[in-house]
Formats: structure tokens, sequence, C-alpha cells
């Protein structure tokens, strides 16, 4: 989740929110381990997540999208072994990722 908030610039408590939905609607799925909580997509709808993540694709002039992808892969960076090891609020100001390459 921090990964996410950071990433959209959310708070947590809107996020949480979301994922809620998302997880009574079946299109994500969670695990624990110890302190942290890992969301992934669901196989279930498979089809129509690829769907809308390719539909996302064509928007790239959307600056909104543009920027939360800068964040993404700047907050991604941060991981240790492909884990997130910290929590959110950790990214820097939108204005100091701009040596982040989209």
């Amino acid at each position: 989740m921090g990964e996410l908030v950071d990433a959209l610039g959310i708070s947590q408590s809107s996020l949480s929110s979301h994922l809620q939905i998302c997880r009574q609607t079946g299109v994500v799925t969670t695990r624990k381990e110890s302190r942290w909580i890992y969301y992934s997509l669901s196989t279930r709808y498979g089809q129509l997540i690829e769907r809308i993540f390719s539909e996302l694709q064509t928007v790239g002039s959307d600056e909104q999208l543009r920027q939360d992808a800068r964040r993404l892969k700047k907050r991604l960076q941060m991981r240790e072994g492909g884990r997130c090891v910290v929590g959110f609020g950790q990214l820097k100001p939108e204005r100091e990722l701009a040596d982040v390459v989209d």
C-alpha cells in the first residue's frame, strides 16, 4: 500500500478504501507477511485488467498519468530484493523527481 500511496499521491485512508472495494469484488488478492500486506491483481479478471492497462497506454498525453508513472518508477527503485522495505511518505517532492526517465 505504501508504494501506491507514494506513487499516486493520495492519502493512505483513501487508497485503503479503494483497495477494500477491489478485495471485496475479487479484483485483487492479498497476503500478509509480518507487518506487510501484499496486494496482487487477481487472475479471475485477467482479461479485463489487461484491457484497462492497454487503454491506459493510449492516454500517454495525460500529465497526471505521467506524473504517477514517474513516482511509481522512483518508488519501485526503493525496493530491496524485489520487496517493499519502507513505509509510505518516502518519496521526494515531484520537482525533485525530474531526473527520472519515463
